[in-house]
């Protein structure tokens, strides 16, 4: 069996291959150099800490390999990372009993994870103790480009900044020597990023404040209810032309079926025409199913729009006056309420126009073939005389 040296010089050798050729480049947090960041620092927590060497040393093999498990995603990872020390160590001669120890520091450092004792108190901090470090800002864009790499799409900073802010507030660190190396730092880093914070929050744009967005607005908002009046035009046109066809052409192709029965298939035919086309013309023209009702948590938490009349014509009035009152003080909400009116402007009008496209569609070639039909049928009948 090695002595403890030689078995973290062997072990930091095995990691950092497994890093080099088995972990993903797009973990940019979890990588080696993160790594040997929690296997220097929980050798400083556990120094000061009082712990034995012996202690100290199963605490940094730990380290270096808890995060090791990253070969095949993060879900799941520590398991996998525990799996890879008992496959080094149990290689290496080390007895059963303090394998499991080792792994249990490893498992230890899953999110939700509560340590039992000083040792997982320790691998716990330190693998947090970036939280302090005065390059935190570089490791925390490193971790933000990570997640939008296994999330699959980008964070806003803003948003980012958001979940640091209210994660470094809730988090506490279980050691006392934690405590004394890293609350400082950490605090130093939450004021910085609470300062980042306040700035994106003043230098926000507005649509009320901005002369250019409330153009764009107007303009877009009358593009959207112009183009639903034609729309209506145009399916009010296709609600005339079938009626018209129904109470004019069907009753003289009726009239006409008793000494001319090969009229029958192609009169249903466009009757079948005709009233499809009108389904999808009415369709296209249907006002939408709205509530009528809002409740204030629902202005406040952005979920409706007070100017939209389908959003609160079934509210009292005192509820009305809170909640647009509510609208008005806060610009957030009020930008909200405009970019929600232009959003679900425009999926009605999709929608409008997608029934409108098949109303005409079917019109078109359903006439199309009737026209063939009607010249089939009659070319048939004067054969069979």
């Amino acid at each position: 069996m090695s002595s403890g040296k030689e078995l973290l010089i062997q072990a930091e050798s095995e990691v950092k291959k497994i890093f080099k050729e088995k972990v993903d480049k797009g973990y940019t947090y979890h990588n080696i150099q993160h790594t040997m960041k929690v296997f220097q620092a929980v050798k400083e927590i556990g120094q000061l800490s009082g712990l034995s060497e012996d202690q100290i040393t199963d605490l940094q093999l730990a380290a270096l390999f808890h995060d090791t498990g990253f070969t095949d995603g993060p879900t799941g990872h520590e398991e996998r990372s525990a799996d890879n020390a008992r496959s080094f160590l149990s290689g290496n001669g080390i007895s059963e009993e303090r394998i499991k120890a080792i792994e249990a520091l490893i498992l230890s450092t899953k999110k939700f994870a509560t340590p039992e004792g000083i040792c997982q108190e320790i691998i716990r901090d330190a693998d947090l103790s970036g939280l302090a470090d005065p390059l935190y800002q570089v490791e925390s864009r490193a971790l933000k480009e990570e997640l939008s790499f296994t999330r699959g799409y980008p964070l806003t900073d803003t948003e980012w900044h958001n979940m640091n802010y209210q994660f470094i507030k809730s988090h506490n660190y279980h050691s006392e020597a934690a405590h004394k190396l890293y609350n400082k730092g950490k605090k130093t880093n939450l004021k910085t990023i609470k300062k980042i914070l306040e700035t994106k929050a003043k230098n926000k744009p507005s649509i009320s404040t901005s002369k250019s967005a409330q153009t764009q607005f107007k303009t877009a908002l009358r593009n959207h209810i112009d183009l639903s009046a034609i729309a209506d035009n145009k399916a009010n046109i296709m609600l005339s032309v079938n009626a018209l066809i129904i109470t004019v052409a069907l009753p003289v192709i009726a009239g006409q079926i008793l000494n001319n029965t090969y009229l029958l298939i192609p009169g249903i035919m466009l009757l079948i025409v005709c009233v499809t086309s009108m389904i999808y013309a009415t369709l296209a023209t249907r006002p939408i199913k709205m509530s009528g009702h809002s409740t204030l948590e629902d202005v406040k938490s952005k979920r409706s729009n007070l100017f939209f009349f389908g959003n609160f014509y079934k509210m009292k009035y005192d509820d009305y006056e809170k909640g647009i009152i509510n609208v008005l003080s806060d610009e957030d909400i009020l930008d909200n309420s405009i970019t929600r009116d232009l959003f679900f402007l425009g999926k009605s009008l999709g929608n409008k126009y997608s029934r409108l496209r098949k109303c005409y569609n079917i019109f078109m070639y359903g006439i199309t073939i009737v026209v063939i039909a009607f010249c089939i049928a009659y070319i048939l009948s004067k054969q069979a005389m």
